[in-house]
């Protein structure tokens, strides 16, 4: 792959991983919904991937989102749905912390918690809210690849070796990222009511079975 193509993929990578992460974590904000209906990024997010899943849940979400950003008790809707799912109060429908779906406990802060932790401060980085957020959480992973991404991006446009982070995205998306996500996305899409969390589960789940697939290329092809 030539560098522009390569700067191309990896921006791209970041600005999809950015925008995931933002809406698991923030949830529907108004500058959040905002983003997402600007300039049509879903509409033009979805065409532009050669992925069944990924554009139709990106249709659902613009479809939904264009029909009715400007009704408050839409947007309230949208607000009682995420708390439902992911902040409570009461038992989380879809709870949003890998350790929870992949111990046999289903506990917060378990080892697979501490693993993400280990990823993180190997890149600097540390959860501001550590000891009250799990680092495991779907809207932080997802940010970390963002992250990624972006490094690589700013090392390959001065012509720098960018395996350290392609390497780090590997294993982060083999090791995290494809053990649980895709549950967590069954059970959004069975339990959610709104268009807007039913898209939101097929464009997450498509975009990482995508990305993972990417990856792997990625490996076979630098080699």
């Amino acid at each position: 792959m030539t560098k522009e193509i390569i700067l191309q993929w990896l921006e791209g990578r970041e600005v999809v991983y950015a925008i995931l992460g933002m809406v698991f974590y923030r949830g529907p904000e108004e500058n959040v919904l905002s983003s997402l209906l600007e300039n049509d990024f879903l509409r033009q997010l979805g065409e532009s991937m050669d992925d069944q899943l990924i554009d139709e849940g990106c249709t659902q979400m613009h479809n939904e989102l264009k029909a009715k950003f400007q009704d408050d008790q839409y947007k309230k809707a949208l607000w009682e749905e995420y708390n439902r799912f992911f902040v409570g109060p009461g038992p989380l429908e879809a709870p949003p912390w890998e350790s929870v779906y992949r111990s046999k406990e289903r506990l917060i802060f378990g080892s697979e918690t501490l693993s993400v932790r280990k990823f993180y401060q190997d890149f600097g980085l540390a959860i501001k809210d550590g000891n009250r957020e799990p680092d495991d959480h779907i809207g932080l992973e997802l940010e970390f690849m963002a992250f990624l991404s972006k490094q690589a991006w700013e090392l390959k446009k001065a012509d720098g070796d960018i395996s350290h982070f392609m390497e780090a995205s590997k294993r982060f998306m083999k090791e995290h990222l494809q053990e649980w996500v895709a549950d967590l996305c069954r059970d959004l899409e069975t339990k959610a009511s709104k268009d807007f969390f039913k898209g939101l589960a097929k464009l997450t789940k498509g975009w990482v079975e995508l990305d993972g697939a990417s990856l792997v290329r990625w490996e076979t092809e630098s080699q």
